[in-house]
């Protein structure tokens, strides 16, 4: 039985509402610039890539980065903040594209999906093999926090010290679901014309490999992965997929030291799809706030500014376990 706790972040005043938290740190937030940072691709088993970032510091304890659905180095801000703040405290970022996610589209039909774990370990695998000295540890925010966790379960790396998640789609189903209605629904509109797009491209590559005329025409979650996701990935269908990647089960089975942020009021996932400490293993916490959004976290510094707390609360949690 894991540990809940209540997180001491408080909202900026005029950002209280989910979709201010969420939409603040996607869309309005300046990325900070990273000089020296580089890119390598890694190549898979199966003939395909992974495109990564490495911060230059190149010494220090070292921190593997996933990013959310449709993520990028170059469009979601909230990971070069994270990485520009690694970096300032003496860490070295590495941020791990997933499949079609990097400068560009992957070589194979596949892409990437929320439970995917293999890649995650072949790449988790080269960075140790060429940083054995570094102490270690994994960030993954929304799916990339999905894929952390199950991860994490599935293969217990007693090489990894710490890990975090960040906002969290536990039940993949109730995330569907919860995008399906309300305002929420932009959130996914806004994901699914990227996916929607990518998918496209393959099939001017590649020619028709999927019974779908339309793409375009599949305006929910649902939809896109019954009929794209999950046969691209060996699932019978969207429920499979679903019930197979949720990392919710896998939870119990973790034993690294793990911590987990979310807010109640996230627009990706209800109340009752977060975990109860019946579910958490003993080597997790799981912080919660009341306010925060999705991967938002705005909260307020002196003279009532803006302050930026979730990656001060991530940085601080990693050089516990990896600065002392």
């Amino acid at each position: 039985m894991g540990t809940i706790k209540n997180s001491n972040f408080n909202a900026f005043p005029l950002l209280k509402s989910p979709h201010a938290q969420t939409i603040w740190a996607s869309k309005i937030r300046k990325a900070t610039q990273i000089e020296g940072a580089a890119w390598e691709r890694i190549e898979l088993p199966d003939g395909d890539f992974l495109d990564t970032v490495w911060t230059k510091n190149a010494c220090d304890p070292t921190v593997a980065i996933l990013h959310g659905l449709e993520g990028n180095y170059n469009t979601s801000a909230y990971i070069k903040c994270l990485m520009a703040k690694l970096e300032a405290n003496g860490m070295q970022a590495v941020l791990v594209h997933f499949r079609g996610c990097g400068r560009e589209l992957n070589r194979l039909q596949r892409s990437y999906h929320a439970g995917d774990t293999n890649d995650i370990q072949f790449v988790m695998r080269y960075i140790l093999s060429k940083k054995p000295l570094a102490p270690l540890a994994i960030v993954g925010y929304s799916l990339g926090g999905n894929v952390c966790l199950k991860w994490l379960a599935e293969n217990n790396p007693t090489y990894i010290k710490t890990a975090v998640a960040i906002s969290v789609p536990f039940d993949l189903s109730a995330s569907a679901s919860k995008l399906n209605h309300g305002i929420s629904k932009y959130y996914q509109r806004y994901l699914l014309r990227s996916m929607q797009y990518k998918f496209n491209r393959k099939v001017k590559t590649f020619g028709s490999f999927l019974p779908i005329k339309n793409p375009y025409a599949l305006n929910t979650f649902r939809q896109f992965d019954d009929l794209i996701t999950a046969p691209l990935h060996g699932f019978s269908g969207v429920d499979e997929y679903y019930r197979e990647s949720s990392c919710l089960s896998y939870l119990p089975d973790i034993n690294i030291k793990t911590l987990i942020i979310h807010s109640l009021d996230d627009p990706f996932l209800p109340l009752e799809a977060i975990p109860n400490r019946t579910l958490l293993s003993e080597s997790t916490t799981l912080e919660i706030s009341k306010r925060g959004g999705h991967v938002g976290f705005i909260g307020t510094g002196k003279y009532n500014s803006i302050r930026y707390w979730l990656e001060n609360r991530i940085t601080s949690h990693l050089e516990s376990f990896l600065c002392n």
